[in-house]
């Protein structure tokens, strides 16, 4: 299904109709996949599997989080939300965060439920630009389906 860079995902519906995915010849159940152009192909996914997803699987700059069987992995380009603070920003203490020279053109927001994903927006918002309306960040979003058709949408933002 994509190519960025070194990440290779093939998607493929199972007879349950559970999605399947290979990443780089390892098979997955997906459970969310959210890719756009705006955030340069794929850019949020979770699986499970009885070989963990690790960050070198996919494509440079990801960064993969495990809780039990399930690898949930993002493209940092996207998330790097203090960014918004400035080109020359720190990432939070603590965090891996690539040395990136520009911010992104759209940050990505991803989570369990439509709500989560707003809370998610709002604080980064009252945390990194708090000059920037709320509800009209939301009206200009671009909705991106998960493409398990199982999670809400995700949104790319630019603020």
């Amino acid at each position: 299904m994509s190519n960025n860079g070194d990440l290779k995902i093939e998607v493929k519906k199972a007879g349950d109709g559970t999605a399947m995915a290979t990443i780089n010849g390892k098979v997955y159940n997906l459970l969310a996949l959210y890719e756009d152009w705006r955030a340069g192909g794929p850019f949020f996914l979770v699986a499970a599997g009885r070989t963990p997803l690790r960050a070198d699987d996919l494509a440079e700059h990801w960064g993969v989080i495990h809780r039990g069987p399930l690898s949930v992995a993002f493209a940092q380009r996207p998330f790097s939300y203090h960014l918004l603070q400035g080109e020359d920003s720190e990432p939070p203490t603590g965090c891996d965060w690539p040395r990136l020279k520009a911010p992104p053109e759209w940050y990505a927001f991803a989570g369990p439920s439509q709500a989560a994903v707003e809370v998610q927006l709002r604080l980064v918002i009252e945390q990194y630009a708090p000059n920037t309306d709320l509800e009209r960040a939301l009206d200009r979003a671009e909705r991106v389906r998960d493409a398990t058709g199982l999670g809400p949408d995700a949104l790319l933002v630019r603020l």
